[in-house]
């Protein structure tokens, strides 16, 4: 890309690696899984890529997602959802109430993204198409993770 021969698919995937930003991820693989994971989503479903990047190994170890369970929901990742990926942060209209959504949907979306794990160096790497393991903990997990987006 910085010949600038790069084609769409590219620039797309470089766009989606400045908006879905991970950080300080020192295992090449996830760093592999999530570049490819955006390559593969570039020209796709905005909706469906938020959900792929939801479990994404990289994603869940930079913004604290296998930390979130349901004992201790972890509000990062759940917060950047909304804030920075989704719905942007709007003009305060009141205490905890940012016009688009409030404090309180925060807590209940981290409450329903709880359960994700990432899989690191205790199964061989294997599952995805491209690397590894991401495990759910139960159905309910995943049915309410999909009505979340």
């Amino acid at each position: 890309m910085l010949k600038g021969d790069a084609n769409i698919r590219e620039k797309m995937t470089m766009f989606w690696h400045n908006h879905f930003v991970t950080a300080d991820i020192n295992d090449p693989r996830y760093n592999y899984i999530y570049i490819s994971l955006l390559r593969k989503n570039a020209l796709g479903n905005f909706k469906q890529l938020t959900k792929d990047i939801t479990i994404d190994p990289a994603m869940l170890n930079y913004l604290n997602g296998r930390d979130n369970t349901g004992q201790a929901p972890n509000e990062n990742y759940a917060r950047e959802l909304m804030e920075l990926f989704t719905l942007w942060q709007s003009p305060l209209a009141g205490p905890g109430d940012y016009t688009t959504y409030t404090e309180d949907d925060i807590k209940e979306m981290a409450r329903v993204l709880t359960g994700w794990i990432d899989v690191r160096n205790t199964l061989p790497i294997r599952g995805w198409s491209i690397g590894l393991d991401v495990m759910i903990l139960d159905q309910k997990t995943l049915f309410h993770t999909d009505s979340a987006m």
